[in-house]
Formats: structure tokens, C-alpha cells, sequence
């Protein structure tokens, strides 16, 4: 395994002189609030596929693109510790955002990402060993998602020190149930990351961490060689800087690509009073428990007018002039994808039937038109009448069923969305397609800029 170049980490400090005995590295509890000041460092390759239909079958061989990926960014934020990691509750915690920013530029072409300011409120918690985050005052878009969620979440951040007392050189182990938020990793089958202190004095101790880590990201295999250092500040009992080096090696997933490459990430945090975000009284205002519709993500596509809000196992699979396509993945499972598409405005306003809407669709099916399981038609939660169409059939040799939907929105704009899945999945799909409808609404198309290449370039940085 490729050797990662040792991090270095200026200590404001002379020259620290070994210390006597074992040295106490337990955080202390007493401080109110932190202030964090984060560093982001990505250089690697992104390793995408070629988009193919959510089809289960012959194997196929898929083209493979390798492209250069560079990603500097920074964030610092003012967090307040709500439930702490070990207290036997959801460990938790809500962040005010002072900036949350990067520059991504991926095979040549320079993208920016941005925290709104309406999101500036961010809650942390750890759930079932990952790491959750989400703003209480509306939907995150994916790219904001990947924007905030990096190696080294400062809500587990103090697992990395031992629970006892350890000498000067002696090692202790740090856990999986630590590592895997700290790196976005679910299911940690392998971790063998170990701590120590390198050198103390009376005021400070500097922390080395080294291992590896095997797991899954999106039902994606990765493996992570990790180095680390940090500075323990013994007067306030804190970390107050911990620099990684982290070289992540993720293959393709079902829906997200793969990754070769080194991300650093370098925190500085220091001891605050509660600033007026984080009061107790603006957090009696929020809800800092997740809800259903806390957690869903927004897409909003500016070219085709169209913004959708989903949960989060859609991820955007391919885009183009007239369309965008999500896929739908639990773990390595693909379930379906779903097309949207705004159609032209020159469509009749006449209000069709279901029965007009299915001879529209088996004559642009033909042969491959099959058996009509379902056919209904609802008012959306958006005031939106939605005609749907469900299609059992044979696509490749491969039994799926197709669902169709068209969309009439309130002005009179009309979207059609259609979705593929193999019949054996189908189940799993369940009805989040029409979740993803009834959260569908339509706007003033901009200027024909076109949306960015989907290659899931923020992704690197992390996503939950």
C-alpha cells in the first residue's frame, strides 16, 4: 500500500519535553461552545461509468473514465455539543455556519460550491454508526450535503483519545464505531487505526494517529490508509488542532463513483461562549431531533425549470438538455431510475384523460408496450393532478416494470417522469416514486447555462 507523506503541525510551543507518568487525555465537558476553522485539501481521480439502465441481468461491459479531481475549500463554524458521544443517548449537536465554501475543478472544468445563508443551521448526530447531518430550516441540496460533511466531524472527533491515562509512546486502539463517522464509512468490516503520544509537557501533548479502515460508502467497497496528528491542550482538556492525511481508495458504486486519491483536512478549534445561534433559546426554536421531512434533499435544476425534493437514497445519475435522471440505490442494490422531463409548453392544455394518457404511451412504446398492472391518477400535495401509468414487461431479457407519470402543474406546465426497475426489486421500491411527485414543482426555466456534468465531483469531500 502506497505510503502517505507525514503531516506536520506547527505547535505554538517550545519544544516539548517528555513527561512523567501517564498523561490524562479526557476531554473536558465544561466548555460551552467551540469555535472550528476547517482546512480542505483533495487531489486524486474521479472513476466514473457509464450510465446504464437500473436493469439486473447479463453482465455488461461498462466504459470506465478517469478524471482529474482538486478540491480547496473551508469551513468554520461555531458548534455546541447537545448530547455527548458516550452519554447513552443519540450523540448530537447544532452548528452555525460562518462560511462553507470550495472550488472543485474536475477534468479541467471549475466548479464552485456554496452553504446558502438559510442554511446556515446545521444539526450533527450520529445514527445506527453514521454520521447524519441536516438543516432543521429547509432542505439541503446534495452538492451543500457533500460541501459540510468531511474527514474528521468534529462530533466524534474526541473519540480519537483514550479513555484512560496513557504513557508517553504507549498505543491504544482506537474503535470502529469511532472511525466510521469519522470518515463517512457504513459497515466498518476492518479497522485498525491505533493512537499515541509522541511528546508531552506540562501544557500540551501531541497526538499521533496511523492504521487503516476497510468499509462501504453508498454500498461501495474503500479502503482508507490513515495518518493523523493532533495537539491536546491539557490546561482547557481539548483538542485544539487535528491535521489528516487520509488516501481513499473507493471503487464504483451502484450509483456514485469511485475515487482514488489523498484528502487532507486540517481543524483548529478553540473554547467560545455561546454565541446567540447556538443559545439555548434559539435552540428551544428549531427542531434538533430529525424529522421525515428534515432529512429529504433538494433538487433544483435551473435550466428545465424544475426542483424536486426526495429522500436520500436518489442520487442524480445523468443529465441532459431536456432531462435529469435519479437513481435510486439502498446499499449496492440499484433499485429504479426515474426520468424527469419539463415538456414543451406548445403541449394541448386540454386536460387529458387516463385512458388518453395511456394510448399516448403504449403508441410511443410500440411492441415493447407490455401489460397495464395499475393505472390511477391523484392530487399531489403541491395542487398538482398526477396521471400515473404501471407497466409490466420484458426490456433486454430482463422482466421490469415501467412506471408513468405525467404531471399536471396549477399554471398549466406539464413534466413527465418515467421509471425503470427490474420486477425483482420492484418491492423496494415501494412508492417512493411517488414521493419523489408529489414533491415536484416547476418554475421559470434561466438562461440556457447549462447545469454542470454529473461525475458527483463534491463527493470526495463526503456525503451523507
Amino acid at each position: 500500500m502506497a505510503r502517505i507523506a507525514a503531516v506536520t503541525i506547527v505547535l505554538a510551543t517550545c519544544q516539548l519535553a517528555a513527561a512523567a507518568g501517564p498523561i490524562p487525555l479526557k476531554p473536558s465537558q465544561a466548555h460551552p461552545a467551540v469555535q472550528v476553522a476547517t482546512e480542505i485539501e483533495i487531489d486524486g481521480v474521479v472513476i466514473a461509468k457509464a450510465h446504464l439502465p437500473a436493469l439486473k441481468g447479463a453482465e455488461r461491459e461498462t466504459a470506465v473514465r478517469k478524471m482529474p479531481l482538486t478540491v480547496r475549500g473551508a469551513l468554520n463554524y461555531d458548534e455546541r455539543q447537545l448530547v455527548r458521544p458516550g452519554a447513552g443517548e443519540t450523540p448530537r449537536s447544532i452548528r452555525h455556519y460562518r462560511q462553507a465554501s470550495a472550488t472543485l475543478r474536475i477534468d479541467g472544468e471549475q466548479i464552485g460550491r456554496a452553504l446558502a445563508p438559510e442554511h446556515q443551521t446545521i444539526v450533527a448526530e450520529t445514527r445506527e454508526g453514521d454520521g447524519v447531518l441536516f438543516c432543521p430550516n429547509g432542505p439541503l441540496r446534495r452538492e451543500e450535503l457533500d460541501l459540510i460533511t468531511v474527514i474528521g466531524d468534529t462530533l466524534r472527533l474526541d473519540g480519537l483519545l483514550p479513555a484512560e491515562p496513557v504513557a508517553e509512546r504507549a498505543q491504544w486502539a482506537v474503535p470502529s464505531d469511532v472511525m466510521g463517522p469519522l470518515l463517512g464509512v457504513q459497515g466498518v468490516s476492518d479497522c485498525s487505526v491505533r493512537g499515541q503520544v509522541v511528546e508531552a509537557n506540562p501544557r500540551y501533548a501531541k497526538l499521533e494517529w496511523a492504521g487503516t479502515v476497510t468499509g462501504a460508502i453508498e454500498g461501495s467497497a474503500a479502503d482508507f490508509e490513515i495518518r493523523a496528528v493532533g495537539l491536546f491542550d491539557r490546561g482547557r482538556e481539548m483538542l485544539t488542532q487535528v491535521n489528516w492525511a487520509v488516501r481513499e481508495n473507493r471503487r464504483p458504486g451502484p450509483a456514485t463513483p469511485g475515487f482514488e486519491g489523498i484528502i487532507k483536512t486540517r481543524f483548529a478549534l478553540s473554547p467560545i461562549a455561546l454565541s446567540e445561534p447556538l443559545s439555548d433559546q434559539h435552540v428551544k426554536q428549531i427542531e434538533v431531533v430529525p424529522m421525515d421531512e428534515s432529512m429529504v434533499l433538494e433538487l433544483r435544476e435551473p435550466g428545465l425549470g424544475i426542483a424536486a425534493r426526495h429522500d436520500r437514497q436518489w442520487y442524480v445519475a445523468a443529465r441532459d438538455r431536456g432531462s435529469v435522471t435519479l437513481r435510486r440505490a439502498v446499499g449496492p442494490v440499484v433499485v429504479a431510475d426515474a426520468t424527469i422531463r419539463r415538456l414543451p409548453t406548445g403541449r394541448s392544455s386540454a386536460a387529458p384523460t387516463l385512458a388518453a394518457f395511456e394510448s399516448e404511451v403504449r403508441a410511443a412504446a410500440g411492441e415493447r408496450f407490455g401489460t397495464v398492472a395499475r393505472a390511477e391518477e391523484w392530487a399531489t400535495d403541491n395542487g398538482s393532478r398526477c396521471l400515473a401509468l404501471v407497466v409490466q414487461g420484458v426490456v433486454e431479457s430482463v422482466p421490469v416494470e415501467q412506471r408513468y407519470f405525467l404531471v399536471l402543474h396549477p399554471g398549466g406546465e406539464q413534466t413527465s417522469v418515467a421509471v425503470t426497475a427490474a420486477q425483482d426489486v420492484a418491492d423496494r421500491l415501494a412508492d417512493h416514486d411517488r414521493d419523489l411527485i408529489d414533491g415536484l414543482t416547476v418554475f421559470q426555466p434561466q438562461s440556457s447555462t447549462p447545469a454542470p456534468p454529473v461525475r458527483s465531483a463534491s463527493r470526495p469531500v463526503r456525503r451523507r
